[in-house]
């Protein structure tokens, strides 16, 4: 779903281990560039919710105090908000900024980031978390306003059709006869 060399989704659903519980494997891929942990397997459901949410409810992305910061810079500012020395819960940083829950366990190890600026842009920025800190590097990719939400309603709408179409139970109810 979506351009990869803008952004897209790759997702594979496993069989389901029982009604409810669907999982597979998920991952961005942004300017061509995979995100998250293919081979994890990620509870489909939450990926699904996390999309419908985020599709259907949007929240500011951007405050005046980021004016001005190169994406590498904003990164920090909203990073330490949460997780810094001095982070401080009531700035509400997280609900608005953080998004690595867009995938589950598929993004353990990263931390991604979404702002959208005054204008025509989104910018999603994201650090992989592995090994030594000191090799840890912020990347960004600067997309059109509202890519992330089209994929993600593409995504949402795709896995609904391929869960339908097994007609496995997502409710714990008998599987329905055609």
């Amino acid at each position: 779903m979506g351009d990869p060399e803008v952004v897209a989704i790759e997702a594979e659903l496993e069989e389901p281990i029982d009604p409810g519980r669907w999982f597979g494997h998920f991952r961005l891929v942004v300017q061509g560039e995979g995100i998250g942990d293919w081979d994890d397997l990620a509870m489909v459901r939450g990926i699904v919710a996390w999309w419908e949410s985020f599709v259907a409810e949007p929240v500011e992305r951007w405050e005046h105090r980021l004016d001005g910061l190169s994406p590498e810079e904003a990164f920090d500012v909203v990073y330490d908000d949460v997780f810094g020395d001095d982070a401080d819960v009531t700035l509400g940083a997280f609900g608005r900024y953080h998004i690595n829950r867009l995938g589950m366990s598929a993004f353990d190890e990263v931390t991604l980031i979404l702002f959208e600026p005054p204008g025509d842009e989104q910018w999603l920025l994201w650090r992989v978390q592995r090994g030594d800190p000191e090799t840890w590097v912020v990347r960004h990719a600067v997309l059109p306003r509202g890519a992330l939400q089209k994929v993600g309603a593409e995504f949402v709408a795709a896995v609904s059709d391929a869960v339908r179409s097994t007609g496995i139970p997502t409710d714990g109810t008998e599987p329905r006869s055609e």
